[in-house]
């Protein structure tokens, strides 16, 4: 399944807000994931409990684990930049 444009481009503006936050604002790494991988979880939860096509779900899928990728990216930089700085 290709990504579309639109798609790539949220993710790479969720990943330079997401580091951005974490490390110059105040966020710390925990609190973010924490944040994240809850809404994550309950929007997985709704759209198993609540859909019935499989092709959807199978997108919604697809698109929740991009933005988990993009989450674990996210904190790894930002354990870097802390690290570094």
């Amino acid at each position: 399944m290709a990504l579309t444009t639109y798609w790539r481009l949220y993710l790479t503006i969720f990943y330079v807000i997401g580091v951005s936050i974490t490390t110059l604002g105040g966020v710390g790494i925990i609190t973010f994931s924490l944040i994240m991988f809850g809404v994550l979880a309950l929007a997985a939860i709704e759209a198993s409990l609540f859909t019935n096509d499989q092709g959807k779900l199978d997108r919604f899928v697809f698109k929740v684990r991009g933005l988990s990728k993009i989450t674990i990216a996210i904190i790894i930089t930002a354990l870097i930049f802390k690290m570094l700085i």
